[in-house]
């Protein structure tokens, strides 16, 4: 059985009793005065065997097909109304239902289980088309029994007429520029493709960009402009005062005729009208401001309209999104350039560590350097290395065709040099620019020397505050750049020192003969220049074991070693910050103590006898320990003098 059958059959059974229902308070289209365009439709019989047959009024049929019908139309119409004005219909109907089909969605009702009476207000008819319904017009239909009522607008269109459309719409020609904007490869190709667009588009007098200077970032210069000429006057701006600094915090299109009255912005003002300044136009790269689009006067005298500025502002967001595209591939390029360089660098650096390594004489070590030292374009260099002995510093090594004559010279760089304090100050790469002029250069190598250099760098290796030795750096390959150079040789300089001496310690030609009580007498020296400048004293003792024939006699050999390192120890304990010591004879020990007058030597030297005789003295033997104290200047002006005081 239909719906429409059983609604008609409950409705006979209720008018059987004597009372009434919803559909037979529905007035006709006589009653309304409303002539409803539809067709006649004839009275039929439903066939059913289990119901009684159910006459229906011709009338009242009219009016149930006529609402059906004027229902299809409204909806019909709602669907001619979302296609013109491009609304989603998911905010018209509900989630459950959008995707059903109108008549199955109207011919379904909730199930009831008990109807109540209520009044049907009067059907509203639309009389107008859809395109011209504004929110404003309220249309009211005359019915002779029921009030004025006014129509209700539904969700769609309310929500559609609230939607505000920019008054620039030609996204033809937006979608047009921004093709040009994609073409461009540099931060130039973008500016020209801005002044072309907005002088093909707007027909103004000039445009011009507004960045910052190449050569100092605070000042803001005119980069590129067309219409105008810039004279060479210095016209700039500073981003953090006047109209710019208002620019950057408001970031949009900015009309400088709205803010000329500010006479705090007065200067400014006349400054960008003198360039034919009207408009100014934010360039945006990482939420801060990158330019400025100046737009001059329009050629036709009137006034920049609303869909104008929309054209400025759109072309401000396509721009600004290229620059900051462009500007974050160049920083990527530049990266990963640096990263190749870089691998490039590890990789030359690499192989000339590797070939040293595997080097078995000092000759053989001479060649290596030589050879990688020419693959980076070194054509005149030297390595100065500290002596051990005297701490001057000798050209170790050099290329091949000696260009400055360093090799077999004798040439050496006194420990004391002017150019040795300031490398151990600077403690990095140093290049001096006017090194031709520099009298520490000319005294340290010399004018015949200085006139065959094209530059100057030095490279220290300076390990726990003393300078091990230096790499200069003369002349380069002019095909080599010496920033490339620069980073292989602070790479090279970390490894390179530390190889150096540790084969100096291991190669058999240069340790048939040592010397290492020079190295103690040469620090001796340093200490009485040192005491010399300042005018302090520098006393000295010396320590003499007596017995120690009969002490070995008595305990033996191992013994007597012992004593000796005991006694070291002891003197070790007492000694103050500065002070040294050393085992310069078989039972002779000498303190060295800087800046302390010989009260305080002799001091020292009773509390550190007394503690090695009450250590190793016993009833059956006693320890014989002496001695000997000088005070430098008082004893003697050299150390030769010093030394035969304490013998």
């Amino acid at each position: 059985m239909g719906l429409l059958e059983r609604a008609l059959q409950y409705k006979q059974k209720i008018n059987d009793t004597g009372k009434t229902t919803l559909i037979d308070r529905i007035k006709g289209p006589a009653e309304t005065e409303k002539s409803l365009n539809v067709e006649k439709v004839d009275i039929i019989e439903l066939d059913h065997t289990e119901e009684p047959l159910l006459h229906l009024n011709a009338d009242l049929l009219e009016e149930i097909n006529a609402t059906e019908e004027r229902d299809i139309a409204v909806h019909e119409i709602h669907q001619e109304e979302e296609e013109i004005l491009l609304f989603d219909e998911s905010s018209y109907y509900s989630d459950d239902s959008k995707h059903d089909d109108f008549k199955t969605r109207k011919s379904v009702i909730p199930p009831v289980t008990e109807f109540s009476e209520y009044e049907i207000e009067p059907v509203k008819n639309y009389v107008e088309d859809v395109i011209d319904i504004e929110k404003s017009d309220i249309k009211y239909v005359k019915n002779s029994d029921a009030p004025e009522t006014e129509i209700v607008e539904n969700t769609v269109t309310q929500e559609v007429n609230n939607f505000e459309i920019p008054e620039f719409n030609d996204y033809g020609t937006l979608f047009e520029i921004q093709k040009e904007f994609i073409k461009a490869d540099t931060v130039e190709d973008v500016y020209s493709t801005i002044l072309f667009s907005i002088m093909g588009q707007l027909g103004v007098s000039s445009v011009s960009i507004v960045a910052p200077s190449v050569d100092d970032e605070v000042k803001w210069v005119i980069t590129d402009t067309h219409g105008i000429k810039i004279s060479d006057s210095d016209i700039h701006w500073v981003i953090s005062e006047g109209i710019l600094e208002i620019l950057s915090t408001y970031k949009g299109v900015l009309d400088i005729e709205d803010i000329k009255n500010d006479n705090n912005l007065r200067d400014d003002y006349y400054k960008f009208t003198s360039v034919d300044a009207r408009i100014l136009t934010p360039l945006i790269k990482n939420d801060k401001l990158a330019g400025v689009i100046l737009v001059g006067e329009k050629i036709n005298s009137e006034d920049f309209t609303d869909m104008e500025i929309e054209f400025l502002q759109a072309l401000s967001d396509i721009s600004s999104s290229i620059l900051e595209s462009l500007f974050k591939y160049e920083k990527t390029s530049t990266e990963l350039y640096a990263l190749r360089i870089e691998k490039e660098i590890l990789s030359d650096v690499e192989f000339f560590q590797d070939s040293i390594l595997n080097v078995t004489s000092l000759g053989d070590l001479e060649e290596v350097i030589q050879k990688n030292f020419y693959s980076l374009g070194l054509e005149c260099y030297t390595l100065f290395v500290r002596n051990q002995v005297d701490g001057d510093y000798y050209p170790a090594y050099n290329e091949p065709d000696n260009i400055l004559g360093f090799s077999d010279s004798g040439f050496k760089i006194k420990k004391d040099n002017r150019l040795v304090s300031f490398l151990i100050n600077k403690k990095s790469s140093i290049i001096l620019e006017n090194f031709n002029e520099s009298n520490v250069i000319i005294d340290t190598f010399g004018r015949n020397r200085i006139v065959k250099m094209e530059l100057f760098i030095a490279y220290p290796f300076i390990i726990s505050g003393q300078l091990s030795g230096f790499i200069t750096i003369f002349k380069i390959n002019p095909a080599v750049d010496i920033v490339d150079i620069d980073i292989r040789i602070q790479k090279i300089n970390r490894f390179l020192f530390p190889y150096l001496h540790r084969m100096y310690e291991i190669d058999p030609e240069l340790n048939r003969s040592s010397d290492l009580i020079s190295m103690f007498y040469e620090k001796i020296e340093n200490e009485m220049q040192h005491a010399r400048d300042l005018n302090i004293p520098m006393s000295l003792v010396m320590f003499s074991v007596k017995n120690y024939k009969r002490f070995y006699e008595r305990f033996g050999r191992i013994e007597l070693e012992k004593l000796y390192m005991q006694i070291a120890e002891i003197i070790k304990s007492r000694l103050s910050h500065g002070d040294f010591s050393a085992r310069i004879d078989r039972s002779k020990f000498l303190v060295v103590l800087p800046g302390k007058e010989k009260k305080y030597s002799m001091m020292l030297a009773n509390t550190v006898k007394n503690e090695v005789i009450e250590k190793y003295s016993s009833s059956d033997f006693k320890l014989l320990i002496t001695s000997l104290n000088s005070v430098f200047p008082e004893d003697g002006k050299d150390l030769f003098t010093i030394l035969e005081v304490l013998e």
